[in-house]
């Protein structure tokens, strides 16, 4: 019988575990991915499922139902992986949400903004003459 290892893709990120974790939950949302955080040794994971959907203007691939699961991992002492592995559903569904969800990841800029402060740092608001 056999046994095949799971589908797995990973970002890193240089911020701590909760930003990292917020961020990537934010950008899977907007997808439409339901995202459960789970409690877990110290670091959490999250949970997530798509069901199949579809852009009804056509300009996004229609995407199969999808279950995986985000992992932390320290990589080394101010560096973070992001490990999205693969449990059940479409692999091609996974592949093309972890496309989409690093096409937005700028989590693993050194010294980098969050989305967050790039919100609320009053340097990038515009001044107004």
């Amino acid at each position: 019988m056999f046994k095949f290892k799971p589908s797995t893709y990973s970002l890193l990120s240089v911020h701590d575990v909760q930003t990292s974790q917020n961020e990537c939950r934010r950008i899977l949302m907007a997808m439409d991915v339901r995202v459960v955080l789970e409690e877990r040794d110290g670091f959490g994971v999250l949970k997530c499922r798509l069901d199949e959907s579809s852009d009804a203007a056509g300009l996004m691939a229609v995407l199969k139902a999808v279950k995986f699961r985000v992992d932390l991992q320290a990589v080394t002492y101010d560096t973070l992986a992001l490990i999205l592995v693969h449990e059940k559903g479409s692999t091609e569904s996974l592949r093309e949400i972890y496309r989409r969800l690093r096409q937005h990841w700028v989590m693993d800029i050194p010294g980098g903004e969050t989305p967050q402060e790039v919100v609320w740092n009053p340097a990038h608001t515009p001044v107004r003459g």
